[in-house]
């Protein structure tokens, strides 16, 4: 392997671990202390003045007064906004490819990075040393996410612009609506409500938390009005979670009055562990997460993934270890410890110490003021949401776990999550062995708190490691086994689920419907219910019209498999592997019915992948199992050493 390969394999993991930490922040260039903001993007302020003014223009709805159903206002995640980097003018900057600028998606250009990082990368491989190595990747990372920055005043540096819909759905352009229908596919409830009653709250994902909140107050106020409904329904989502907290701290009376129902799906209310982690420098540099695990859970099913792990023995695991110190200590000097949304993911447990470690000097003393408001938000949050219960708002929960948390942070292992955040911060409190565990009486029933009492109930999940009976809110919450947080949306009960709640009164617990108990399962079925599903149904379609085009057991097969899947979409309570199984049936009858071509070994790419998966990963595993965590010379000294001491 030639050393111009070796260094874009090093650098591309490089990227990949930044574009990893940057799942819950960004890196950034220094900013002026004396300047703080100093752009022209909209503050909130100025955003709810906005709001203002558009509400005062009065209805647009065309729904009657008897409109049963209330509108809907979804609060993204994180980059679940379009934002972009900006000129003076307003308009979007480019690089010198021609690219727009993002703030998100992630604008990362890994040419660049390339570039300067493969000499020093080189440098450090021949020498075997840093060389200035780690100090020059930090940098890099810096210089390369930089459109994020954020100064003392807690808000975005540069002109950061975010894609807005101060309209509802139906206003929106096509273009518009298809981007926020495929990021949250509410389709279902634009069918049965109509466009006009569903909106789209985007935000910055790195601002400030509690103004964005007052943003979305206003908000709410623009929806009533131009809908013509007295309440509304908020969907917070993942880091929308965050927003929703800080949301009922501001207006815990006001909102008795403004919502309907909150659908909650994976909310980080109280934070992520690993933000927590990459505050506390407390990465995990130990062992197979760099050398066998991290890399493999980026890029599953990829062959590169193992490529990587083996490239980076080339690097001493000193030599490692201290540039991926470095890049996490850049990423909170200069960015987490400035952007109040990055703090409101540090789970409250964590909170005080990390302030005092980063916010404690002069300079940081209005930002620790903003997150501390933040964190005793934070603090209320069980008590704000149970008080808007209990003045007639209904509230639910939608949970993914059993999955552990990439295991960049040190404490990866220390908690059941659905891969990001923690699932007590999820679930407002249930009780959770480890993930691959069950709970045990005696660890936690002494001292832990129910909230149903019922001994009719059983909140106990199937796998036998989660009690949800501690949590808040134990009869509406559902709970998902084994899904990953970044693949909720694919997973079409839950979609389902959220639609139903905000369109059926009539499911107001876990025990209103039978297709939606407590606990259910992990899947991935957009795909298969938007193209595979109808193509299936074409078989029997293109029968009726002319029969005889297939034959009989094709027929029969087919009806079968489709009576399978129709079930397994309406109900929650199918495994994960019989759900697969469902899926490989269908499958099987387009492959006979030739809708698809079944692949031929013999000239297959994917066959040819599928080797050199195997291939790599064995050879990574036996790597990792003879040479341990660490680097080929490190090895190699430690064997030199050995023999010259027998000597």
């Amino acid at each position: 392997m030639s050393y111009a390969n070796v260094s874009k394999y090093v650098a591309l993991l490089m990227t990949l671990l930044m574009t990893l930490l940057n799942t819950f922040g960004v890196f950034t260039n220094d900013y002026d202390k004396d300047k703080g903001s100093v752009t022209t993007y909209k503050t909130w302020e100025e955003c709810v003045e906005e709001l203002d003014s558009i509400a005062a223009e009065g209805k647009k709805s065309d729904c009657g007064e008897d409109c049963e159903h209330c509108p809907t206002i979804v609060v993204p995640g994180i980059g679940q906004s379009n934002t972009y980097l900006c000129d003076a003018f307003g308009n979007k900057v480019k690089n010198e490819n021609g690219d727009v600028v993002t703030g998100w998606p992630l604008y990362v250009n890994v040419d660049e990075v390339v570039d300067k990082i493969a000499a020093p990368l080189v440098t450090a491989i021949a020498t075997q040393q840093d060389n200035g190595f780690s100090d020059i990747v930090a940098q890099t990372a810096a210089d390369a996410l930089s459109v994020n920055a954020c100064g003392l005043d807690g808000l975005p540096v540069n002109n950061i612009v975010v894609e807005k819909y101060y309209k509802s759905v139906a206003e929106c352009t096509e273009e518009e609506r298809a981007y926020i229908l495929k990021t949250i596919p509410l389709d279902g409830y634009v069918n049965e409500v109509g466009a006009d009653h569903l909106y789209y709250f985007a935000y910055n994902s790195f601002g400030d938390t509690l103004g964005i909140a007052e943003e979305l107050y206003a908000y709410i106020q623009m929806v009533k009005a131009q809908t013509g409904h007295d309440k509304v329904n908020i969907v917070p989502i993942s880091l929308g979670g965050t927003i929703a907290n800080a949301l009922l701290y501001l207006y815990a009376e006001e909102l008795k009055d403004d919502l309907n129902r909150i659908v909650f799906i994976v909310p980080a209310l109280d934070g992520s562990k690993i933000v927590s982690d990459v505050y506390g420098l407390n990465l995990s540099t130990e062992d197979e997460m760099l050398y066998s695990g991290l890399i493999p859970s980026l890029m599953p099913d990829d062959y590169l993934a193992y490529v990587i792990n083996m490239a980076i023995r080339l690097l001493p695991k000193q030599v490692l270890a201290d540039t991926l110190d470095k890049v996490n200590r850049k990423l909170v000097t200069d960015v987490l410890a400035n952007c109040p949304s990055m703090w409101a993911l540090v789970a409250s447990e964590d909170y005080p110490a990390l302030a005092d470690m980063w916010l404690s000097d002069e300079d940081h003393a209005y930002l620790k003021e903003r997150t501390g408001d933040y964190y005793q938000a934070q603090l209320e949050s069980d008590a704000n949401i149970l008080a808007l219960r209990d003045a007639g708002v209904e509230i639910f929960d939608v949970v993914d776990y059993g999955v552990p948390m990439y295991s960049i942070a040190a404490s990866w292992d220390d908690y059941n999550a659905d891969g990001i955040i923690h699932v007590d911060s999820t679930s407002a409190g249930a009780t959770t062995s480890l993930v691959g565990s069950t709970l045990s009486t005696s660890d936690y029933k002494a001292g832990a708190v129910f909230n149903c009492t019922n001994p009719a109930h059983d909140h106990i999940s199937p796998d036998g490691s989660l009690d949800a009976s501690t949590s808040i809110l134990p009869e509406t919450s559902w709970y998902f086994y084994s899904q990953n947080h970044e693949s909720t949306a694919k997973n079409n009960i839950i979609m389902y689920l959220a639609i139903d709640l905000l369109v059926d009164d009539a499911i107001t617990d876990v025990y209103s419907d039978e297709r939606y108990p407590q606990f259910m399962y992990a899947r991935n079925t957009r795909g298969f219910i938007n193209s595979d599903i109808p193509l299936a149904e074409s078989i029997l379609s293109e029968e009726a019209a002319a029969p005889g085009t297939y034959d009989a057991q094709l027929i029969a097969d087919t009806n079968a498999a489709l009576a399978k899947a129709y079930h397994m979409v309406e109900y929650g309570n199918i495994p994960t592997d019989e759900v697969e199984a469902i899926k490989a049936e269908l499958y099987e009858c387009l492959y006979a019915s030739g809708k698809w071509t079944r692949p031929d070994p013999s000239q297959s790419d994917d066959n040819t992948e599928e080797y050199a998966l195997m291939f790599f990963k064995a050879a990574n595993d036996a790597l990792y199992k003879y040479y341990g965590p660490i680097g080929f010379s490190d090895y190699m000294d430690g064997e030199f050493w050995k023999y010259s001491k027998k000597k």
